[in-house]
Protein backbone atom coordinates (compact mmCIF):
# COMPACT_ATOMS: atom_id res chain seq x y z
CA UNK A 1 0.00 0.00 0.00
CA UNK A 2 2.89 2.36 0.60
CA UNK A 3 3.80 2.31 -3.10
CA UNK A 4 0.19 3.02 -4.05
CA UNK A 5 0.13 6.07 -1.76
CA UNK A 6 3.27 7.42 -3.39
CA UNK A 7 1.71 6.93 -6.82
CA UNK A 8 -1.46 8.78 -5.83
CA UNK A 9 0.52 11.62 -4.26
CA UNK A 10 2.57 12.00 -7.42
CA UNK A 11 -0.51 12.01 -9.63
CA UNK A 12 -2.10 14.77 -7.57
CA UNK A 13 0.97 16.97 -7.64
CA UNK A 14 2.20 18.81 -10.69
CA UNK A 15 3.73 16.59 -13.32
CA UNK A 16 7.52 16.52 -13.32
CA UNK A 17 9.22 18.41 -16.12
CA UNK A 18 9.57 16.34 -19.27
CA UNK A 19 12.89 14.62 -19.76
CA UNK A 20 15.24 16.64 -21.89
CA UNK A 21 16.61 15.08 -25.01
CA UNK A 22 20.34 14.63 -25.34
CA UNK A 23 21.95 17.40 -27.37
CA UNK A 24 22.87 16.71 -30.97
CA UNK A 25 26.13 18.45 -31.69
CA UNK A 26 26.03 17.86 -35.44
CA UNK A 27 24.23 15.77 -38.02
CA UNK A 28 26.98 15.93 -40.63
CA UNK A 29 30.69 16.46 -40.06
CA UNK A 30 30.46 19.65 -42.09
CA UNK A 31 28.41 21.11 -39.21
CA UNK A 32 31.33 20.81 -36.76
CA UNK A 33 34.67 22.60 -36.90
CA UNK A 34 36.28 20.41 -34.24
CA UNK A 35 37.18 23.47 -32.16
CA UNK A 36 36.67 21.60 -28.81
CA UNK A 37 34.54 24.39 -27.29
CA UNK A 38 31.82 21.89 -26.37
CA UNK A 39 34.39 19.50 -24.91
CA UNK A 40 35.96 22.30 -22.86
CA UNK A 41 32.72 23.65 -21.39
CA UNK A 42 31.21 20.30 -20.36
CA UNK A 43 31.31 20.24 -16.56
CA UNK A 44 30.25 16.58 -16.49
CA UNK A 45 33.08 15.30 -18.68
CA UNK A 46 30.45 13.83 -20.97
CA UNK A 47 32.10 14.89 -24.22
CA UNK A 48 35.20 13.32 -25.66
CA UNK A 49 36.96 14.21 -28.87
CA UNK A 50 37.30 11.17 -31.11
CA UNK A 51 39.51 10.96 -34.18
CA UNK A 52 37.78 9.96 -37.42
CA UNK A 53 39.34 7.93 -40.23
CA UNK A 54 40.84 11.10 -41.76
CA UNK A 55 42.50 12.22 -38.52
CA UNK A 56 40.03 14.98 -37.59
CA UNK A 57 38.63 15.22 -34.06
CA UNK A 58 34.89 15.29 -33.49
CA UNK A 59 32.90 15.43 -30.23
CA UNK A 60 31.06 12.37 -28.98
CA UNK A 61 28.61 12.56 -26.06
CA UNK A 62 28.53 9.91 -23.34
CA UNK A 63 24.78 9.78 -22.66
CA UNK A 64 25.34 8.22 -19.23
CA UNK A 65 27.25 11.32 -18.09
CA UNK A 66 25.27 13.96 -19.98
CA UNK A 67 22.76 15.96 -17.91
CA UNK A 68 21.27 17.74 -20.97
CA UNK A 69 22.27 21.23 -19.83
CA UNK A 70 22.90 22.20 -23.48
CA UNK A 71 25.96 24.29 -22.62
CA UNK A 72 27.75 22.46 -25.43
CA UNK A 73 25.26 23.78 -27.96
CA UNK A 74 25.22 27.28 -26.46
CA UNK A 75 29.01 27.62 -26.71
CA UNK A 76 29.31 26.23 -30.24
CA UNK A 77 30.67 29.00 -32.51
CA UNK A 78 29.99 27.00 -35.64
CA UNK A 79 26.22 26.74 -35.37
CA UNK A 80 23.26 28.60 -33.96
CA UNK A 81 21.29 25.69 -32.53
CA UNK A 82 20.24 27.17 -29.16
CA UNK A 83 18.98 30.70 -28.69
Amino acid sequence: QENLCKYITWKKSEAPPPEKEFPVLYDKKEECSGCTACYSICSQGAISMVEDNEGFLYPVIDEEKCVSCYMCLKVCPFTDKVK
